[in-house]
């Protein structure tokens, strides 16, 4: 595929929008969780949940326990606060594929060889032979 430069200035600015959006959005989400999550009461709330989970399934006496979480603080807490890297490069990397989908897709559409063929131009019948 070849791009023109004006084609291909606007790709890069879009991809660049793309990234930056995901990037933005992954430390957004990090801000909420720590200013949000990061506190005793919250740290609390975390905890009588557990319990009362656990309360639930003691007595529904369901044969199947779920394993209790064994931190203190909500999993979302950990996992936007101590695995930011993984995070990053896991939205960095879907963000890519999905635009280089979109862009595929979008040059298969605008460049198809496609061949109309009305009525009046319609091709020969061949003959069937058994």
């Amino acid at each position: 595929m070849r791009f023109s430069a004006r084609n291909l200035i606007l790709l890069i600015t879009a991809y660049s929008v793309i990234i930056g959006s995901a990037v933005w959005g992954v430390f957004a989400a990090r801000s909420w969780a720590i200013a949000t999550l990061d506190n005793p009461a919250e740290q609390e709330k975390w905890r009588e949940w557990q319990e009362d989970t656990k309360a639930r399934q003691d007595a529904q006496g369901i044969p199947a326990n779920r394993r209790g979480h064994s931190s203190d603080e909500p999993p979302v807490l950990i996992l936007l606060r101590d695995h930011l890297t993984a995070l990053l490069a896991t939205a960095i990397l879907l963000s890519t594929f999905l635009f280089a989908f979109f862009v595929f897709v979008l040059c298969g559409a605008t460049r198809a060889n496609t061949v109309i063929v009305t009525e009046d131009q319609a091709l020969p019948k061949l003959p069937m032979s058994h």
